[in-house]
């Protein structure tokens, strides 16, 4: 499952740039099922990401406001650049800029500089140390003096 959805797509960008750049049937809608298969891309791009740095567990159960987030901006990658390369041209800078962050987002990522704490496994934190509370080791009830 998507780490975002069509809405939270909209919500970042113009609803005639999404239309723009997939609507496939000439409706003048965007086609749920490009939206999706761009989401589903980010996602995966997302999971590739945090499973290089051996602390996240994937997929993310409960994604919150920056997943959401980058899967949006790397499906809008994903929209105007993948599947219509023809219009990159034309697609303004800003949109651009969005796609290009999302991308030094997953860089930072995989070379630990950022930490997704909505992703973070139950059992590790970025520095090694266990989460693991001490009722989940057994320690809650052990005298240790």
């Amino acid at each position: 499952m998507a780490y975002a959805t069509q809405t939270d797509l909209e919500a970042l960008v113009s609803s005639n740039l999404l239309v723009l750049v997939s609507d496939d049937n000439a409706d003048k809608a965007a086609d749920t099922s490009v939206v999706t298969a761009a989401l589903d891309d980010a996602t995966a791009q997302i999971d590739a990401a945090l499973v290089s740095r051996g602390i996240y567990t994937v997929p993310v159960t409960s994604p919150g406001t920056y997943l959401k987030g980058l899967c949006c901006r790397l499906a809008v990658k994903y929209l105007c650049s993948v599947r219509r390369p023809a219009m990159a041209s034309v697609i303004p800078e800003t949109v651009r800029d969005l796609w290009k962050s999302a991308e030094a987002d997953l860089v930072a990522i995989r070379r630990g500089e950022l930490i997704v704490t909505e992703a973070l496994s139950t059992t590790s934190s970025p520095l090694g140390i266990s989460t693991e509370s001490e009722a989940d080791r057994g320690w809650a009830d052990a005298e240790l003096f």
